[in-house]
């Protein structure tokens, strides 16, 4: 494990927040923190509406500012090489090993392949994720036009993704497609992901 940097969250408060409390909607919202926790640091001052120090009881409201400071964690290990495979001004493709988040989750922050691009390609955005322990080619926009072309892209489906599988032993079939969609899969930190 590697101590991290820790991270600052901002959020814009929507409908949603309204009418609780700051203590409430920070419990139900981001439940890796327990109700005690939330308290000792909104009265430590390290939550912000509105930038300025809150108390657990005030009543929010839609169109505030929630800024609060998670402090620097021991985050997982995780293979942080990557290949990349092809760039130009508008992509980046890279193959992501297995064992490595492509992003933020789960207690992973810096140990993720989309903080490991970053450093060398501050702009990029994941243009979609393959699961922690799956390798393979993972795509990463280098602009807002070439983002909004890839999503366009994807939702359309002109681009197709094919996944392969290795197994060992002695299968009972040459060869088998499965055509199902993946499911949820519970995970201690988020719940269902």
């Amino acid at each position: 494990m590697t101590r991290n940097d820790g991270f600052t969250y901002r959020e814009r408060l929507g409908p949603l927040a309204e009418p609780t409390t700051l203590l409430s909607y920070l419990g139900d919202r981001y439940r890796h923190s327990s109700p005690a926790e939330w308290t000792a640091r909104i009265e430590a001052g390290d939550v912000l509406v509105d930038a300025k120090p809150s108390a657990i009881d005030i009543v929010l409201s839609a169109g505030q500012e929630l800024v609060w400071r998670r402090q620097p964690w021991d985050e997982p290990g995780a293979p942080l090489a990557f290949v990349v495979l092809y760039e130009d001004d508008d992509l980046l493709a890279v193959a992501k090993p297995a064992g490595l988040p492509t992003l933020p989750g789960a207690n992973f922050l810096q140990h993720t392949l989309l903080h490991q691009v970053r450093l060398s390609t501050p702009d990029a955005v994941a243009l979609h994720r393959l699961g922690r322990f799956t390798s393979g080619l993972v795509l990463f926009a280098r602009n807002r036009k070439a983002a909004a072309e890839m999503a366009r892209q994807l939702r359309a489906r002109e681009v197709r993704k094919r996944y392969r599988a290795l197994a060992s032993g002695d299968p009972l079939w040459e060869a088998i497609e499965v055509d199902r969609p993946i499911g949820r899969v519970p995970h201690v930190f988020l719940g269902s992901v």
